[in-house]
């Protein structure tokens, strides 16, 4: 989970499948779960989908519990809401406190989204659709060995994302940029998918909306990253992550040490 929380994605994946060969199982379910979070969050839904389904199966209530709520998101993504709504309920039922509530409200928040969807004649959300003329966007490399490309303008939000340092020079600590992070898949589409999914969400906290950043990995992979907002220091972005009231967000530096 530790390595899920530092954003090492890859390496949460790898420990969370290693461990659900474990012949208990509470262990094998936890590991589940860490993998299934890991696979969601780099868009391999797949995977994800079957790691969750197993982690539901544990015989540890919140790990139960949080199974179900991945499992949800899942079906969030895949804009099978009442589907959703039917895993957060199970979810619900197995949390208990702020947790609970917070798997209820989003049960309610999905089927509410369903007939929302189903009351619509305008069509898709507008932002789905990719413009004919579309130009490719500048590439700049920050310090870390991350290269980010600005996202297409159908994707990003209108808060400016804040310039990288020159390569090879470390971000001054108090010009330091903090993000919200929500994910980073290998599809574009799963990525404004899961943009759209926290919409509601985001609306209701009074937060920047979600944007797409395409990046780069150290290891040349390319990425569709999910970031909300950005502020001046870690302890602005997580109050307002708090006030979100999702366990599937973290905050990170755009330019980390």
């Amino acid at each position: 989970m530790s390595r899920y929380e530092e954003g090492r994605y890859e390496l949460a994946l790898a420990d969370g499948q290693a461990a659900t060969n474990s012949d208990d199982p509470t262990l094998a379910t936890q590991g589940a779960l860490v993998a299934g979070m890991s696979a969601f969050t780099l868009g391999k839904m797949d995977l994800a989908e079957r790691l969750a389904k197993r982690a539901c199966e544990s015989p540890q209530q919140e790990t139960s519990g949080s199974g179900w709520v991945l499992l949800g998101d899942i079906r969030l993504s895949q804009r099978r809401g009442d589907d959703a709504a039917e895993c957060f309920e199970k979810a619900a039922a197995r949390l208990s406190g702020p947790d609970s509530a917070r798997a209820r409200e989003c049960a309610k928040r999905a089927r509410l989204t369903v007939a929302s969807t189903r009351a619509s004649t305008v069509g898709p959300p507008v932002g789905t659709a990719v413009p004919p003329d579309a130009s490719t966007p500048k590439v700049v490399e920050s310090d870390d060995g991350e290269t980010t490309v600005p996202a297409p303008p159908w994707v990003r939000s209108n808060t400016p994302e804040p310039a990288p340092p020159p390569k090879g020079a470390k971000a001054p600590a108090a010009s330091r940029e903090y993000t919200i992070r929500a994910g980073s898949y290998q599809s574009a589409d799963a990525a404004r998918n899961r943009a759209a999914a926290l919409a509601g969400d985001l609306k209701r906290a009074k937060s920047p909306p979600a944007r797409v950043d395409q990046i780069t990995t150290v290891k040349g992979e390319v990425l569709f990253a999910v970031r909300i907002g950005s502020w001046a220091t870690r302890a602005e972005a997580e109050r307002v992550m708090n006030s979100i009231g999702r366990r599937d967000l973290m905050v990170g530096a755009i330019a980390p040490d």
